[in-house]
């Protein structure tokens, strides 16, 4: 696999962990269906927030455990980016903030729909 290739930025994601971060939004936004008080933007927000934050994660985990000993190339499970060279340090840096930024900025756009739907009328 060619390093810092997108290949290696999915393998690095764990896409298959996703899902975690997918069903809570969904059974949170089933409720406030139920409750008639749904509403796509914040759902899509909380939705983009949580699989970021997701990423972000794994990405954080995956460095630290190879940082602290965990994680070896000959490892035994699915590889792990990082621990097999895949991704640099730099890059790796990058793309944890590059991900942590990106959920922040949806983090905002829900504060902003909260306080112009005026949900936090007394504060954050």
């Amino acid at each position: 696999m060619k390093t810092n290739s997108l290949s290696a930025w999915i393998l690095a994601v764990r896409p298959y962990s996703l899902g975690n971060s997918v069903i809570l939004v969904l059974i949170g936004s089933a409720l406030a269906y139920t409750d008639h008080s749904f509403h796509w933007l914040p759902a899509v927000l909380c939705l983009v927030f949580a699989v970021l934050m997701q990423c972000t994660a794994n990405l954080v985990n995956d460095l630290w455990d190879f940082l602290k000993g965990a994680d070896k190339p000959d490892r035994l499970g699915p590889d792990r980016a990082f621990a097999k060279g895949y991704i640099t340090f730099p890059a790796m840096k990058a793309g944890i903030a590059g991900f942590t930024l990106a959920a922040c900025a949806a983090g905002i756009g829900l504060l902003v729909w909260a306080l112009r739907a005026g949900i936090l009328r007394y504060g954050g």
